[in-house]
């Protein structure tokens, strides 16, 4: 029987290999490598994230300080470009600030509108940084209020220059642009992330020192209107902004004889303009004459807001006496300085205004409107106030009311006219006097239609005022 030998079959080496490698894993060298690179790479990889990070913010700071530089620019530009006069002052008067807040720039543009830039505490980074804010006035009426700069410093001022320096006055009330070469604004905001610099310079038209002052011919002052429902003719009766009086700024636009000073108001949201000629002669009560700067105005008379004042508490608290006009309801919210103020009590003051003359846009004469002038304070005991106008041009009473021509100024016991006190109506001058000082229901407004020039005489024991204006047809 043959015998079949059977050999034992063993896997090749081959084989052998391929099957135990499926059981292999990592040795534990390799695992000690891997732990100790791991915390390297994602360390590296953290951080670089967290550079990304602090750069997107401070590009997203950086973007927004520009912005915030980019529209203080655009604003502060166009503002000083257009003032008529300008202040540093953080607490200036005539008129005050605009809004609530430290003022750094007041600026006037000369038709009624003021616009302060403000510092406003809050909504910043730090107790040493402010909110600037820009506030537009018409009056005294704050009609936008807008945010233009974060993180601004409370130190912060404005640097308002003339030739050789500082513009001397500016840093205490208002001064006239014309004389203004530069104004600055130097900011740095020190408490966001990127601390932001920035400075801006513009320079005024009316400043003879731009190069556009001969393309440019500003109106010095305005002539605006009462707030509506406050008087009869509240809407077609402006009265002149006389501002600019105080700073002798004087148009050159406006041909004036020697010793007058020309000015020129535009009527507010209409085409037309108005230009005359003016000179102020005061002399106290012992009969020597008031010269130069004299309080805030020149030569005896200032330029002030109405009411001129507010008194009607009987003595020893009042005086028993207040102004009428712009007070109590009546013709109240005339922007500006409409009120021409003797700045001496006694005094005597003539104001002459010649060359009266209303133009439109296109610099034609206009026809159909009628000169306004009145008392703009209170005649009172031993006082009197005399109007009189060129070439027979009547003076009217411009009734205060349908009720009331006057109320009881010049003596007068409303509807009826005392024709003792208040002399001269629908002639070429009329005057008004008193011999009692009482609380007043009404005061003098007087109409006359083109004339071309007007003098008023201010007889005072106290202080007196008038004031002059347009009335529309």
């Amino acid at each position: 029987m043959r015998r079949h030998t059977v050999a034992s079959r063993r896997p090749s080496t081959r084989a052998a290999r391929h099957e135990g490698s499926s059981e292999q894993g990592f040795t534990l060298i390799e695992l000690i490598i891997v732990v100790a690179v791991m915390p390297i790479i994602i360390g590296a990889l953290s951080l670089a994230f967290i550079s990304i990070i602090s750069l997107q913010g401070g590009a997203s700071n950086r973007l927004s300080d520009t912005q915030d530089a980019q529209v203080v620019s655009v604003n502060f530009e166009n503002d000083v470009q257009a003032a008529v006069e300008l202040t540093s002052a953080a607490a200036s008067t005539a008129p005050a600030p605009c809004g609530t807040g430290t003022q750094v720039l007041g600026i006037q543009l000369g038709n009624g509108t003021d616009i302060s830039y403000m510092l406003v505490a809050g909504g910043a980074q730090s107790a040493q940084q402010d909110s600037m804010y820009r506030n537009v006035c018409q009056g005294t009426t704050l009609t936008s209020s807008r945010l233009i700069s974060h993180d601004v410093p409370t130190s912060e001022t404005a640097a308002i220059n003339c030739v050789g320096g500082p513009c001397p006055g500016a840093t205490t009330g208002w001064i006239a642009a014309t004389g203004v070469i530069g104004v600055t604004f130097s900011i740095t905001q020190a408490q966001s992330l990127s601390q932001y610099a920035f400075t801006l310079t513009a320079v005024p038209n009316a400043s003879t020192n731009s190069t556009q002052v001969s393309k440019v011919n500003l109106p010095q002052s305005g002539c605006g209107f009462a707030n509506p429902g406050t008087g009869t003719y509240a809407s077609h009766l402006c009265l002149v902004d006389f501002t600019s009086w105080n700073g002798q700024q004087n148009l050159s636009g406006v041909s004036c004889a020697s010793g007058y000073f020309g000015m020129s108001a535009i009527v507010t949201n209409t085409p037309y303009t108005m230009t005359f000629c003016m000179k102020v002669s005061s002399v106290n009560s012992a009969g020597s004459p008031i010269t130069g700067v004299s309080g805030a105005g020149y030569n005896g008379i200032a330029a002030v807001s109405l009411p001129t004042y507010t008194s009607p508490q009987p003595p020893p608290s009042g005086d028993g006496s207040e102004a009428f006009l712009g007070n109590n309801g009546f013709y109240v919210g005339i922007p500006g300085d409409p009120a021409l103020y003797t700045t001496t009590s006694g005094s005597t003051s003539t104001i002459s205004i010649n060359n009266i003359s209303v133009i439109d846009s296109a610099g034609n004469s206009v026809a159909g409107w009628e000169l306004v002038t009145g008392d703009a304070e209170s005649t009172d005991t031993n006082e009197s106030i005399a109007w009189s106008t060129n070439g027979g041009s009547a003076l009217n009473l411009l009734w205060n009311s349908p009720a009331s021509p006057v109320g009881n100024a010049c003596e007068s016991i409303a509807p009826t006219i005392n024709t003792t006190f208040l002399q001269g109506v629908g002639t070429s001058t009329v005057k008004c006097s008193a011999n009692s000082q009482v609380n007043k229901t009404g005061t003098v407004m007087l109409e006359a239609a083109t004339p071309s020039s007007l003098t008023v005489t201010m007889k005072a024991a106290g202080l007196q005022a008038m004031f002059l204006g347009l009335l529309l047809s």
